[in-house]
């Protein structure tokens, strides 16, 4: 790939490929704003270089191996100092089957770092937080990385409280810009409760998206669930969700399904709202992962419309098979105007609807007889 791409090439290029694109944006932003790159290179011990340069997606004779990630810096005459490699994993649905490191793969780019030219050398695994706790990461990987702890980072390099709202006001340089594009786009740091204004540009603007962010950390908390807020998900016009995950509780029927989890959302409209403007709402159920055979084995079955009877919507998308409670955030916000109110409130909620699906039949096994229609899908993702 060479030299980062700029910062909507990087987004649109890799729709369907949530690691590839968020490294991509990563690689820019450094490029972009020197002072996240040296926030970056001092976390891991590095002496501040005189001049850096970023690659992608770099291929090496030696080892052989090929980086997702390549850091350089150089001296005042032009002298490599250092180097860092980042191979780098991103799993937002936490997917127990979702590509991770393997010995192989880090022997080899161990062996091209150590070919390079430079006094100071690091090879960086880079992941989602939840992973990283949960996933062995080979030895040779003597730095390892959380995506938060890179959100922290450009948090820090970004200036002094407040920089978020300054730079989307002020004529900021377009380094600052391109920080706040990445900061937004890993949901930094949170800031206070919801209101009602918030409601009408919940997708566009990032103080509204860090309340929706806090909110859902907050009752992932009470719940006790895993408190990482993702946000690859969309409706079916594409405004953006952000949403938690945990797990099953033994002996339920999702919990027997692969990938099964129970889930918690803010969608900035209705699932099947085909506008991405719209009214905000609030789904919590299950869904676990299933084949397109199995998904279309579902869909034709009495399972959808049973769900319908109760409530409740049945979702077939191009990864899983989930079902959901909902209800719009304004009954929420309108009831609580602090963050703990609205906490409780969610909590509550999600409780209820969570036991609920939790005590229906599961679907169908794959091989059932199907019966009736076919239901209509909705998107999972953006298309591409």
């Amino acid at each position: 790939m060479g030299d980062p791409l700029l910062l909507l090439e990087a987004a649109s290029r890799y729709r369907g490929d949530l690691e590839d694109r968020l490294t991509e944006i990563f690689a820019t932003t450094l490029s972009e704003h020197e002072g996240f790159c040296h926030q970056l290179l001092l976390h891991l011990g590095v002496i501040t270089p005189e001049r850096l340069e970023v690659k992608t997606q770099q291929s090496f004779r030696d080892g052989p191996a090929r980086i997702d990630l390549v850091i350089r810096g150089y001296d005042r005459t032009g002298w490599p100092t250092a180097v860092v490699f980042i191979e780098s994993k991103y799993n937002p649905r936490k997917l127990v089957d979702s590509y991770w490191f393997d010995d192989d793969q880090a022997g080899r780019q161990a062996r091209a770092l150590g070919s390079q030219p430079a006094a100071e050398r690091r090879l960086v695994a880079l992941a989602s937080d939840h992973d990283l706790r949960k996933r062995p990461v080979p030895a040779a990987y003597e730095y390892r990385l959380g995506w938060r702890e890179i959100g922290d980072l450009a948090n820090r390099a970004g200036g002094m409280d407040g920089w978020q709202v300054e730079t989307r006001r002020s004529n900021e340089s377009v380094a600052q810009r391109v920080l706040l594009e990445f900061w937004s786009y890993l949901k930094g740091d949170a800031v206070g409760a919801l209101n009602e204004d918030d409601l009408f540009v919940l997708g566009g603007t990032v103080r509204a998206e860090d309340r929706v962010t806090t909110l859902l950390e907050h009752a992932a908390e009470d719940l006790g669930w895993d408190d990482e807020v993702s946000d690859d998900w969309v409706t079916a016009g594409e405004a953006p969700i952000q949403y938690v995950t945990g797990d099953a509780p033994p002996e339920t029927w999702v919990a027997g399904r692969r990938d099964g989890l129970v889930y918690a959302l803010v969608s900035g409209a209705e699932w099947t709202d085909e506008s991405p403007e719209g009214r905000p709402h609030v789904y919590a159920g299950c869904g676990f992962s299933a084949k397109r055979e199995e998904r279309d084995s579902v869909a034709k079955s009495d399972w959808p419309s049973s769900l319908a009877t109760q409530g409740l919507l049945a979702i077939f998308d191009p990864d899983g098979i989930y079902v959901f409670g909902a209800r719009p955030l304004s009954e929420i916000v309108e009831q609580a105007n602090t963050l703990s109110g609205q906490v409780g409130l969610l909590v509550t909620w999600i409780q209820e609807i969570v036991e609920s699906v939790l005590s229906i039949s599961g679907p169908p096994e794959l091989g059932d007889k199907p019966k009736g229609p076919r239901a209509r899908a909705a998107s999972r993702r953006p298309s591409g």
